[in-house]
């Protein structure tokens, strides 16, 4: 008769657990989120945003989270991209063009990311920010065509002024947002039990009135 060791780990499922719910949710809405905030500042011709943190969010779950999770996080991604980006009076095509970009410029950097490195990547070596740089570079630049071919078939915006803004905007939500998400969670722990009451507080406060300011001056009309 076998038997079954009791120290054995549990085997994992694929690409689903009910531990994901959390957060695919907390992704998903960070995303949205970010998407409405890029479009509040279009570029000159109105066409696209001129700034995308998004790109930068949506690199750093995939690189927190293992490949096999990558799907799931991509269409919830992608479902984000495309609800934010409709809601804000977007054409259904240019929307649709618009998610397949995104969707594949955060995915092509990650499998470029990762697979320089055997180990998971967390912006602490000079090797993982140049290759971090190479993928805002390189595969954002690939994927930018698709995004820039959209705004100009989609909105008749100029090509490669369409594609220098994508670039640009997509890129530096890459470069900046991207390492900053990834450290913040990565130490998140050790922050938390380390950090004082006090200054927890302060903190907490300060990005109500942050936010606060940003609404009174900003005003909720543009949402």
């Amino acid at each position: 008769m076998s038997t079954v060791n009791k120290n054995l780990p549990p085997p994992t499922s694929g690409l689903w657990e009910s531990s994901d719910l959390p957060r695919l949710a907390a992704v998903g809405l960070i995303y949205f989120l970010s998407v409405k905030l890029s479009l509040l500042f279009p570029d000159s011709a109105n066409v696209m945003a001129a700034i995308w943190p998004a790109s930068g969010i949506a690199l750093a779950s995939l690189l927190l989270s293992p490949q096999r999770k990558w799907p799931l996080l991509l269409v919830v991604i992608g479902i984000a991209n495309l609800v934010g980006n409709i809601s804000s009076g977007k054409s259904i095509p240019v929307s649709a063009g618009y998610l397949i970009a995104n969707i594949m410029e955060p995915m092509f950097a990650a499998w470029m990311i990762t697979g320089l490195f055997a180990h998971s990547v967390r912006f602490t070596q000079v090797g993982e920010v140049m290759a971090l740089i190479g993928a805002a570079v390189l595969m954002n630049g690939c994927t930018a065509i698709i995004g820039a071919a959209t705004a100009t078939l989609g909105a008749n915006a100029p090509f490669w002024p369409a594609y220098m803004r994508w670039w640009v905007a997509d890129g530096m939500g890459m470069l900046l947002v991207t390492p900053f998400i990834v450290t913040l969670v990565a130490n998140a722990p050790e922050m938390l039990r380390t950090l004082p009451r006090q200054k927890f507080t302060e903190l907490v406060l300060f990005a109500l009135v942050w936010c606060s300011m940003v609404i009174i001056l900003f005003g909720l009309d543009y949402a």
